[in-house]
């Protein structure tokens, strides 16, 4: 590479491991990719695109059009003032002489520059731009290192720590070796084909051919392109009869397991179809990584797909070896069943007083006891006529974890509760129950559907985050290993989305009445926590979907019914947006920048006296009552467009009206007349808190 006749060039780096978890490379690629990005403006690099390419035995990063070479470039640096530099007679001191000295030149070669400070001494200092190989060869060491694992670990002298131990390293600037060394691994230009269909060391030449020559030893390390193959050979298996279970987030974690895909189908004995359809995707899906297959009607079949890392030589005895797998698993789960079926739920139920929920809160049986007496409150709230029915979904909410399938299958909580509570002979809606209250399980999820599921999914939800705060297992930072965002967000969403008039705040203060009665002991410390964890998970919920400054003005009223916030958050921003609501905004400003210090809320008309204020008064009467039948009426819009028609009210009265008169009465008067018009704009927002840059 002559770097006098080229500008640019194309850099790779390749790390060659040990397997790598298949769950952590997808973020791996993106994290590269950033690093790297962070890297090149930190060395003053440009380059045209960087990607990151990635299988479960390496991680690559490939730059095209990096510059060779920094420009060069110079900085100024600001020196002390020069009536301390120099002398009366003009003679440097030693100030002068020592920020010279400092900077590596003398004292003539110095400058003066005025800036804030007047007129001081200055540096000019000229650095020559370094080569981009220079650089690489310095930074990639931390560049590696920098890469972050959830866990990491040590495996040779040098104590260089990674997720998997490091056996390969490829580093090129053009067709040139980039040297460096890494957890005793020298660069170079080797890299190692499939580890089965072609195991032999090959050579990268160049960067750009990274992808083609790993492609010839049957290595795609595009994870884009793995992905599309294994996409278009499991449609290619499908029929009009019979296709692939839909399972992106399978196909994503396979992706990661391996670097040249295969598809095949094998099948198992057409009994174990007996099994819930859940029962055997689980034991395909989780505990082999194998896809399910359906028919035409969405039931399950007896065949399975199986993605290879391999070209098989013989692909039946592969399938053999499978089947036999799968069998083994899908008669356990078999076995659990049917023992599993010979107890009643409600049978089970006792044996919850043997199985701890947490420290200092009680068993399961305890936690099924509180569930029982806060959707009792909760159902004659919401809906009167559901009480039993949500009554027992509560009893029975918790008795599946005492089976041998939640034992030996624990994702399918809930969803053997379902069908246990059939095979009882529990009513349609309350083995429903069972199964929905769970939900929202992750982001993407629906709630439950019916009253019945939903009012159980907020009493389990509510006291788990309770219970947990009251055992001092707070949620912080990124632990979170009670679930107990998930839970709040599941309030919020249930909560709104059903639109029950029931604030979290309400449900949360519940739940923890229920803990007091039960005999738990927590401070009124923890109880704040806990209301201030779900409304701080409940910003963050809606300032994804509202402008945060909106969002901020609308919790800060203390309004914690969900339903209630998101109408008000999408009146504001709709208003806001048409360009009318700032006038509103304006008047409550002025109103409370005046009054906000006050302690007189209310006032006497009789003691009016200016015309401005008496207009402004009567304005706001004849405004109250569309502002309050607005607001029952839930029609926000409308309750907002009646408080702006005071704007021009507002303005008079500040122009002709002097608030902070020596007269104590009519100060107090004008200032409880304010902080009435205050209090209507209050139940809206907080208007001081919404920007005026519309961010």
């Amino acid at each position: 590479m002559s770097t006098s006749e080229n500008k640019s060039e194309s850099f790779l780096l390749e790390i060659g491991t040990e397997e790598l978890p298949a769950q952590i490379i997808d973020s791996l690629n993106g994290q590269i990719v950033d690093l790297f990005k962070n890297w090149a403006d930190k060395a003053r690099l440009s380059y045209d695109s960087a990607q990151s390419f990635s299988t479960p035995r390496r991680l690559a990063l490939l730059v095209s059009g990096l510059a060779v070479k920094q420009s060069d470039w110079s900085e100024e640096i600001i020196g002390p003032p020069v009536s301390v530099a120099f002398d009366a007679d003009g003679n440097p001191t030693k100030a002068a002489d020592s920020f010279a000295a400092k900077n590596g030149m003398s004292v003539k070669d110095l400058v003066v520059r005025t800036g804030n400070r007047g007129e001081v001494i200055a540096a000019e200092i000229h650095h020559a731009g370094r080569t981009a190989m220079d650089l690489l060869s310095e930074d990639l060491p931390a560049f590696i290192a920098g890469i972050k694992f959830p866990k990491t670990m040590r495996w040779e002298s040098t104590g260089f720590r990674f997720s998997r131990p490091v056996r390969m390293l490829v580093a090129l600037f053009g067709n040139e070796i980039i040297n460096l060394e890494v957890a005793g691994i020298k660069s170079g230009r080797a890299t190692a084909g499939h580890q089965l269909l072609d195991s032999g060391a090959i050579e990268i030449k160049r960067p750009e051919d990274y992808l083609e020559v790993l492609l010839e030893h049957k290595v795609i390390a595009d994870p884009v392109e793995r992905k599309k193959t294994i996409v278009e050979a499991l449609d290619a298996l499908s029929t009009e009869k019979q296709h692939i279970v839909p399972d992106a987030d399978l196909i994503s974690i396979i992706n990661n397991m391996v670097e040249y895909p295969v598809c095949v189908v094998g099948e198992f004995e057409e009994n174990y179809l007996d099994l819930p359809q859940e029962v055997l995707i689980t034991v395909l899906r989780y505990h082999q990584k194998i896809f399910a297959v359906e028919n035409d009607e969405g039931k399950l079949v007896n065949h399975f797909v199986v993605v290879l890392n391999t070209i098989p030589k013989d692909v039946k005895l592969v399938l053999k070896g499978y089947s036999r797998v799968v069998r083994a698993r899908l008669e356990d789960a078999y076995y659990f069943y049917r023992e599993d079926l010979k107890r009643s739920l409600e049978d089970r139920v006792a044996d919850l007083s043997k199985m701890l929920h947490l420290k200092g809160v009680g068993s399961l049986f305890d936690r099924t006891q509180r569930l029982i007496r806060l959707v009792e409150n909760l159902t004659s709230r919401i809906n009167p006529d559901l009480v039993e029915q949500v009554k027992r979904a509560a009893l029975l909410s918790k008795a599946d974890l005492t089976t041998s399938m939640i034992f030996e299958f624990p994702e399918l909580q809930g969803i053997m509760g379902y069908y246990y509570a059939l095979q009882s002979g529990e009513e349609l809606v309350v083995a429903e129950a069972l199964k929905d209250y769970y939900k929202p399980r992750f982001a993407e999820d629906s709630i439950p559907a019916s009253d019945v599921s939903a009012i159980l999914a907020l009493a389990d939800k509510a006291d788990l985050i309770a219970s947990c705060y009251a055992a001092g297992l707070y949620s912080s930072g990124s632990q979170d290993p009670y679930g107990l965002r998930r839970a709040s967000i599941g309030i919020i969403r249930v909560l709104e989305e059903r639109e029950y008039d029931l604030s979290f705040r309400e449900l949360l203060n519940e739940a923890f009445n229920v803990l007091s009665e039960s005999g738990v002991a927590f401070s009124e410390k923890e109880q704040k926590a806990a209301l201030d964890f779900v409304e701080m998970r409940a910003k963050f919920y809606y300032s994804d979907r509202f402008p945060s400054d909106i969002v901020d003005a609308v919790l800060a009223t203390g309004q914690a019914t969900p339903h209630k916030i998101s109408a008000l958050l999408k009146a504001l921003n709709t208003a806001r947006n048409e360009g009318w609501f700032d006038e509103a905004a304006a008047a409550f400003k002025r109103i409370q920048n005046i009054s906000k210090k006050s302690d007189f809320d209310d006032y006497d008309a009789s003691y009016l006296v200016e015309p401005a204020e008496k207009q402004l008064e009567e304005a706001y009467r004849q405004s109250r009552s569309v502002v309050t039948d607005s607001l029952e009426n839930q029609n926000y819009i409308d309750a907002i467009s009646t408080l702006v028609t005071l704007k021009p009210h507002v303005d008079l009265f500040f122009d002709n009206v002097m608030v902070m008169t020596e007269d104590v009465n009519l100060k107090q008067n004008r200032l409880g007349l304010l902080r009435s018009i205050a209090a209507s704009f209050f139940q809206i927002a907080d208007f001081t808190l919404i920007r005026e840059d519309k961010g």
